[in-house]
């Protein structure tokens, strides 16, 4: 490649195409691929075109550069020659991997390759990677070529990706709209409902009690509260679950401003319409929003390591980790879905919102992901490497180890509560505030996808911790039958305030509990839980399920037995 009889202009515009076209080559396809699972969050457009500048833009102009220094110094282009050609290699090296992750990691050709065992994988590696650079430098004139040819299309699917890989349903003006705060509302304590999601009772537990080595921040709360031994669930699935104690705060939204910060965006969802006017929704859309460069910054990195090779991807585990955890984000190995992409900064924006002139008369209502599958925290909440086999797959699950990462994320949590209760004390209003922590469901180590068929239940995943803390509560523990439809009374009961007219469920402080089954919907199927083994039973394919968004009514033919709501015995 000798520059002689080529104008500067010409040569500059190839070189940019050759760079262009090899860079989109090998990362195009991948930022589809960096967008997580459509049902955990919506990637705005400013976000997707932020990760095509830091995906394919910038590499481009480092490799330009580049390109131009060597040019500069070498009159011959023999340098030149071989510095595209590795850029080749790169290209369809990347292009190959491109090519197994569609067909699917370990899947087909490469793993049949693989189990012929380490060497002759090793083999057949280097006799590719020999064939493929070979091809580039016996053809390195066609190649030029082809992506001179190859740029116009690579610039065109660039200025349409945005719009390609941005998902449906954008976030609203609402997101970013406050709600008018109610009249007189200032007068009203400040409400914290925390909702850990996937948070199981026993997690928390040793010996009868909580664990407080590993969780001190929920045994101090505990140790000022109410720590229910015997709450459970009513729904499998989060979609149902946290929308049951949504629906059962609207009715105080003419007493409260109340605020929600939901990091599932599948919940968040079902408030789109409410948005700014019943509730203020800071959640997982509104943050990703509002930190597009956060967000593409994330979408960067899940891209950049898809596209990796796995021994260039050991050599930059150790820097990619420090960005990693800088970000607050997770390995796309260990999070492939991206459900704990914004579990800090969601967080944060949870913690922002909370100051001494504006919270009381406020009801904050935080659903965190960050004790939910899967586990890529540690518990310092750092982030985890290690893939984690997807709960629900046909191969056989390491509960053991799933079980210890799940204890160790929860840990995890407990230095947020830490932080949260840290928080209200130096805005002095944790002494006046109604505190109340608690879980959608267990941990679910079924499967998740939809269930054709009835699975079978235990405590691990019906049984959820509940703690309370309000100015005047005392200390102690209850074993009173406690499930999530006796959210909304046992709210009201704390709040002072008189029983909803048609609520169902009743007041966890209420003296007299009612005679009913505990019931727990897994889809359409309904269990009961037996007081004589101690275990759920299927109840059957039930037609009665509730609707999404709905407060967790049980059949009818259970619920005969149940009496009337007696005096609080909080109050």
């Amino acid at each position: 490649m000798r520059r002689d009889g080529v104008s500067t202009h010409v040569e500059l515009m190839h070189a940019l195409l050759v760079i262009f076209s090899a860079v989109s080559l090998g990362t195009i396809e991948f930022i589809r691929h960096a967008i997580p699972a459509k049902h955990v969050l919506q990637v705005p457009t400013t976000a997707t075109v932020y990760t095509v500048l830091l995906v394919q833009v910038a590499p481009t102009a480092v490799l330009f550069v580049g390109d131009r220094i060597i040019a500069f110094f070498d009159r011959s282009g023999r340098a030149l020659r071989i510095y595209r050609t590795v850029l080749f290699v790169g290209a369809v090296t990347l292009f190959l991997r491109q090519f197994q992750l569609y067909s699917g990691p370990g899947d087909g050709l490469t793993s049949s390759i693989a189990a012929l065992g380490p060497v002759v994988s090793a083999a057949v590696a280097l006799v590719a990677l020999g064939i493929v650079i070979w091809l580039c430098v016996s053809w390195y004139s066609g190649l030029t070529v082809f992506f001179y040819y190859m740029s116009p299309v690579a610039i065109a699917m660039t200025a349409i990706l945005p719009y390609q890989a941005a998902l449906p349903g954008q976030p609203l003006e609402a997101y970013a709209t406050e709600v008018a705060r109610p009249a007189d509302s200032q007068a009203s304590p400040p409400v914290f409902i925390i909702i850990l999601d996937e948070l199981s009772y026993d997690a928390l537990v040793k010996d009868g009690e909580i664990d407080a080595a590993s969780f001190p921040s929920f045994a101090a709360l505990a140790g000022e509260g109410t720590w229910f031994t015997n709450a459970a669930a009513n729904f499998f699935r989060t979609w149902f679950a946290v929308p049951s104690i949504i629906d059962a705060i609207r009715p105080l939204s003419d007493q409260f401003e109340v605020r929600l910060y939901s990091q599932f965006g599948l919940v968040e969802d079902g408030y789109r319409a409410e948005c700014g006017k019943v509730f203020t929704c800071r959640g997982v859309h509104y943050v990703a929003e509002k930190h597009p460069g956060l967000l593409a910054a994330n979408l960067a990195l899940r891209s950049l390591y898809q596209a990796t090779p796995r021994m260039l991807e050991q050599a930059l585990a150790r820097p990619l980790g420090r960005l990693v955890d800088s970000l607050g984000s997770t390995y796309p190995s260990a999070d492939p879905d991206g459900f704990q992409i914004y579990t800090k900064e969601q967080f944060d924006v949870f913690l922002g919102d909370i100051d001494s002139h504006q919270s009381p008369g406020r009801i904050y209502l935080l659903h965190s992901m960050v004790t939910h599958f899967p586990f890529a925290f540690n518990e310092h909440g750092k982030a985890s490497r290690a893939p984690l086999t997807t709960v629900g797959a046909e191969k056989d699950v390491d509960f053991a180890a799933l079980y210890e990462k799940y204890r160790k994320q929860a840990m995890f949590a407990d230095s947020q509560l830490g932080a949260f209760m840290e928080k209200l004390r130096q805005e002095e209003i944790y002494d006046r505030a109604v505190i109340i922590v608690t879980a959608d469901h267990g941990l679910r180590a079924r499967p998740v996808l939809p269930l054709p068929e009835p699975i079978e239940l235990d405590h691990l995943t019906t049984q959820i911790p509940l703690l309370i803390r309000a100015p005047g509560m005392d200390s102690r523990l209850s074993d009173v039958d406690y499930q999530h439809i006796d959210f909304g009374p046992t709210l009201w009961d704390v709040l002072g305030r008189p029983p909803l007219e048609g609520a169902q469920g009743v007041s966890a402080f209420s003296a007299e509990r009612p005679v009913r089954d505990k019931v727990f919907w897994v889809d359409d199927w309904a269990y009961f839980y037996s007081s004589e083994d101690l275990a759920w039973h299927l109840g059957g394919l039930a037609a009665g399920m509730p609707e999404e968004g709905a407060t967790g009514a049980e059949p009818e033919a259970e619920t005969a037995g149940t009496e009337p709501a007696a005096e609080s015995t909080y109050q």
